[in-house]
């Protein structure tokens, strides 16, 4: 019998593999991978100024296992995606909104939601949208 112990296991041991060889017979050997469960850790910058007429894309990097569920509100309300200026990017730990051509409507609060049978996270992204350079000459 072979003993490991790894205490205490954090998220970065998720995923992590170990692998137990016979000395006399390398050809003779066990592994074990890790999965270590834990609720949405998000992360991404907060804050955001953009000029009217451009292009933003909010990034909410979300780290969970298992893979949670990605939902965009905006003022605490569900988001009412426009196919023409919206679109939604995801990957198991990147959750993207895109909107283009902003206008002073867009101004607001972003909130990605990622729920998970662990729990919830949630990140709060301010888009504030200034008056054109142009417009303003």
């Amino acid at each position: 019998i072979s003993n490991i112990c790894i205490s205490p296991v954090n998220e970065s041991d998720n995923g992590v593999t170990f692998t137990c060889r016979l000395a006399r017979d390398k050809a003779v050997q066990v592994s074990v991978t890790l999965d270590v469960q834990f609720p949405p850790h998000l992360s991404g910058e907060e804050t955001l100024h953009v000029e009217e007429e451009k292009d933003v894309t909010l990034t909410c990097n979300s780290k969970s296992n298992p893979q949670g569920q990605s939902t965009w509100l905006k003022d605490s309300q569900s988001l009412t995606l426009q196919q023409s200026r919206h679109k939604l990017y995801q990957t198991s730990e990147i959750f993207q909104l895109s909107i283009s051509k902003v206008q002073k409507s867009d101004n607001g609060t972003y909130t990605c939601l990622v729920e998970s049978r662990l729990g919830n996270g949630t990140r709060d992204f301010h888009l504030i949208v200034e008056g054109s350079k142009a417009a303003a000459d």
